[in-house]
């Protein structure tokens, strides 16, 4: 019986969760982001009807210079057409302390790109996000985890 209720409460936990579909981890040397240093992805989508949330996972150090940062995210559809975007997120807040988790390399915020988005095609999509800060060199940039995952 205690078997049951175990595998039970997993089922019952993973089903909370929304199903990754997608996911890619960038680390950046010296934790330095060029500024043409663009992430290119392509994506695999196979089910048009599903609506999917892509976001991102940005961790920084102690020696990022900014209180917010500034990406561009445009993703190229597989036989054409595109859609891009600017986007600004603030990582402190008003009394300039960082709002993200903080963990052994500094720290992650969460960043929603898109939510409940519904791909117009089946096939290959690229995916590029770049850095819009006008730093060449942006110091304290850890990693970024981009992910797509099912919509709930």
């Amino acid at each position: 019986m205690k078997r049951f209720f175990i595998l039970f409460v997993l089922i019952a936990f993973a089903g909370c969760q929304s199903p990754v579909v997608f996911s890619h981890h960038e680390e950046f040397d010296r934790a330095i982001w060029n500024r043409f240093h663009f992430i290119e992805l392509d994506v695999p989508i196979t089910d048009v009807g599903q609506l999917y949330d892509l976001s991102i996972d940005f961790t920084h150090n102690g020696d990022y210079p900014s209180d917010y940062i500034e990406l561009n995210f445009t993703i190229f559809y597989a036989s054409s057409g595109m859609r891009s975007r600017d986007y600004t997120f603030r990582l402190q807040d008003n009394n300039r302390r960082w709002t993200g988790e903080k963990n052994p390399q500094g720290f992650t915020s969460h960043l929603p790109i898109i939510s409940g988005m519904q791909f117009p095609e089946n096939g290959t999509h690229r995916i590029r996000i770049e850095s819009k800060m006008t730093k060449f060199d942006l110091p304290g940039v850890v990693s970024l985890n981009f992910t797509i995952k099912k919509s709930k």
